[in-house]
């Protein structure tokens, strides 16, 4: 039986969710982190991100509950002793968690984690000289409660042999994560902090959000920000472990981040929308409502709040603390502090808004430039937005500078390789674009390797070749780029220059789909809805997993499948929530097509809906089954957060 545990409640809820368990028995929950930046022998690089990384994730640690020890820069007795002690605690604690960020490296398939003393020359230097990862796994093996270890330590081996760490094995309630494959190197980071750190701030911190689901987020993040570093985690927890309690939303972050600032009608919010989703499925229903809110003057509303007599200011602004701190985005962060300057959580904010980058200063590295003005859509993450190509078109200028600069400063990396190509690409360069292309393909960056993929299949920039595409895409798709797979996976369905080979292409998009590619399960509900390979039956469990990861088509195509009832037994129920997704999420068309009776759905679907609008304070007359003018308006408030768009509708008005 799978039980699970909500970090950062009190531990009456820790008795209530496992009654079995002797209240008291464990003691809550505890933290070591240690960064090790600066070394001490000169054979042992410093590293410029393990000291950031130690303090940002304790700092997020300790609110989310646990009891942190933030230990840095250490030697070999210290960081034996705080291992020790850490060791000592985790087993009597409900859920003990150790973060190391520094030098990691493997001989004989056994893990060492480097101390700032460490000297090493050979092989026998590192086992003398470091402190063994698998003392910490040996005195914890048997603890009741949960073993969290989450290693950002991966770098070339000094000594030769292996690079990175090696796969590490795990006892009952263990679970480990890797910054990088094992037996691969990890990117030290450019900015504040390491891609995988980062990428574990702007993830953890999701209310309701499992540990499982947070890696998944992690490893796509992490794959998007480096162009080929793939996380990796190793589990035998018998419990779900939670980091932020509350409910895990379906919803992506520019669903979320809309209905809040429409709900609260609020300008400053609006325009953090408008300026992270320019191209986003709400801008046109955000400029709507900024030319219609009042301005400082106090001027009247066309809109006024619908929403439930109980939801207070309180709620409103947990809710965008929520949406702020999990995303980590500053200028949600200022908006939070200037709606809320006597907030709860201001203090909180004020520091993360003095640690995170200023997107407005003129002064900010080229790194961070080139990222926010050139990142591709396919590669988004919490810290940057992907940037359409007629967008980066308007800013091909200035992003070629910022790039350039970027690849001059860091020309390892292949990812300011390949932003500088598509940079140069979308500019008009075409043929310095493409050379650069091939430079990062050939270092392993798998956006450089899709694209080129890409330009291949179209002929643009190069000879039209079939062959060719497929095996960037081939190679883009090991390396676990799931758009790849998904291309290579459209061109053996159509035999597309390549002998057709539906398993082939099925294999591909299950293979992507299990890594977390919203596109690739969609694309495996298509297969199925035409009976292509895959029984018809399960298109609607696929469309639905496709929603379930944010995909807004995958709303609608479940939606309409589970209302009818053609591949099994209708469920209202389910149907009503992917509807309520898709008026949610889309630009408006599922709610037009409803009200131009384009689309219906049965009685009892309609009156589910209802029910659901009704619960949430948006719907207040008769459950009826009817999609008339009130129901209508109660779904066009739920798109907008609690917003009517019309001061003489009512929520009231029959259904």
């Amino acid at each position: 039986m799978v039980r699970t545990i909500v970090l950062g409640l009190a531990m009456l809820v820790f008795a209530l969710l496992a009654p079995a368990r002797a209240q008291g028995a464990l003691e809550g929950r505890v933290a070591l982190i240690i960064g090790n930046a600066h070394y001490d022998s000169g054979a042992v690089p410093d590293l410029r991100n393990p000291l950031n990384d130690a303090n940002d994730v304790a700092r997020a640690l300790a609110g989310y509950g646990f009891a942190v020890d933030l230990r840095t820069d250490l030697d070999k007795a210290e960081m034996t002793a705080a291992m020790a002690d850490f060791a000592e605690k985790a087993i009597s604690a409900e859920v003990a968690l150790f973060y190391y960020a520094g030098h990691g490296l493997q001989v004989d398939l056994r893990n060492y984690l480097a101390p700032v003393d460490a000297v090493y020359t050979s092989h026998a230097d590192v086992i003398d000289n470091s402190v063994p990862l698998d003392a910490l796994t040996a005195r914890t093996k048997g603890m009741e409660g949960a073993l969290l270890i989450f290693l950002d330590a991966c770098q070339e081996n000094p000594v030769g042999g292996r690079d990175g760490l090696a796969r590490i094995p795990v006892s009952q309630n263990q679970f480990v994560a890797l910054a990088a494959l094992p037996d691969a190197r990890a990117a030290d980071g450019a900015g504040r902090n390491s891609p995988f750190t980062e990428a574990f701030l702007a993830n953890a911190g999701v209310p309701g959000k499992s540990i499982s689901d947070v890696m998944l987020e992690v490893r796509l993040d992490v794959l998007a920000a480096t162009g080929s570093q793939v996380p990796w985690d190793n589990s035998s927890l018998t419990q779900q472990v939670v980091f932020v309690p509350g409910e895990a939303s379906v919803l992506p972050p520019e669903t979320m981040l809309w209905r809040t600032a429409s709900s609260m009608a609020d300008p400053a919010l609006l325009n953090v929308y408008l300026d992270r989703f320019p191209d986003g499925a709400h801008v046109a229903d955000a400029r709507m409502l900024l030319a219609s809110v009042p301005d400082a003057s106090g001027g009247e509303s066309d809109f006024r709040s619908t929403g439930p007599t109980d939801v207070d200011a309180l709620e409103d602004e947990d809710d965008l603390w929520n949406l702020a701190s999990g995303s980590r985005w500053r200028p949600l962060l200022e908006a939070y502090v200037e709606r809320f300057p006597q907030g709860a959580h201001v203090e909180e904010a004020e520091e993360l808004i003095a640690l995170l980058p200023d997107p407005e200063d003129p002064d900010q590295p080229a790194t961070f430039t080139c990222e926010r003005l050139a990142t591709h859509p396919n590669d988004e993450t919490a810290a940057f937005a992907g940037v359409s190509a007629a967008r980066l078109q308007l800013n091909a200028p200035a992003a070629i500078e910022a790039c350039r600069t970027a690849h001059t400063e860091f020309p390892q990396v292949h990812k300011y390789t390949a932003l500088l190509a598509r940079a140069l690409y979308l500019g008009g360069q075409t043929q310095e674009a493409i050379e650069l292309f091939r430079a990062a393909a050939e270092a392993g960056n798998i956006r450089a390797m899709a694209t080129l993929g890409a330009f291949y299949e179209t002929g643009t920039g190069v000879p039209k070749d079939l062959a060719a595409a497929a095996d960037f895409f081939e190679r883009a798709a090991a390396g676990g780029a799931s758009e790849a797979a998904v291309n290579l996976a459209r061109m053996l369905a159509e035999g597309n220059g390549l002998p057709a080979d539906l398993p082939r292409a099925i294999e591909l998009l299950e293979e992507a789909s299990e890594a977390g590619s919203r596109h690739a399960a969609y694309n495996l509900g298509v297969l199925a809805l035409n009976n292509r390979g895959l029984p018809p039956e399960r298109a609607r469990d696929y469309f639905a997993l496709a929603s379930d990861r944010g995909y807004v088509e995958g709303h609608f195509r479940a939606a309409l499948l589970y209302e009818s009832g053609e591949f099994g037994a209708r469920e209202p129920a389910r149907t009503a929530e992917y509807l309520l997704r898709a008026v949610a999420a889309d630009s408006g068309q599922m709610l037009a097509w409803i009200d131009q009776g384009e689309i219906a759905f049965g009685k009892d679907t309609i009156a589910e809906v209802q029910r659901r609008l009704a619960n949430i304070g948006y719907y207040a007359s008769t459950v009826d089954g009817l999609m008339g003018p009130g129901t209508l308006e109660a779904l066009r408030v739920y798109r907008f957060g609690g917003l009517s768009l019309s001061p003489s509708a009512s929520a009231g008005t029959a259904g």
